[in-house]
């Protein structure tokens, strides 16, 4: 089975790129000095395949640590064994990090939710 060109993937699953980035703008947090609706067009000027992969990462991120910074920080500084004055500085820190560098930080099991699933092509014997 061949892979799906993004914009393939875009049609078949959520109908047009404008309801994608609405869910997206939806879902996301709207940078500071924007309106959602600047947001929303922002994210339509965006690729197909950077829409996917940000959907994919929301996703993965929300059904991991509820779509909460804090449940993350606190699973990366356990993973870490952090603790005292380097705990406060590194969530201090980590209050700039998006949801990506967030979930690549948290480890394996957070990333594999994120990645897109392939299947790997059976060996011919």
């Amino acid at each position: 089975m061949t892979k799906m060109a993004p914009l393939a993937v875009v049609k078949k699953e959520y109908g047009t790129k404008e309801k994608l980035a609405g869910q997206l703008a939806s879902t996301m947090d709207v940078p500071e000095g924007k309106t959602r609706e600047q947001f929303q067009k922002f994210l339509q000027g965006l690729s197909n395949t950077k829409l996917l992969k940000l959907k994919r990462v929301e996703e993965a991120f929300k059904a991991r640590f509820g779509g909460k910074p804090e449940k993350a920080v606190s699973a990366i500084l356990e993973r870490r064994k952090l603790t005292g004055k380097a705990a406060d500085a590194f969530k201090e820190q980590a209050q700039g990090f998006s949801k990506a560098r967030l979930l690549d930080l948290a480890g394996p099991e957070a990333t594999a939710a994120a990645k897109p699933a392939t299947k790997k092509p059976a060996k011919k014997a």
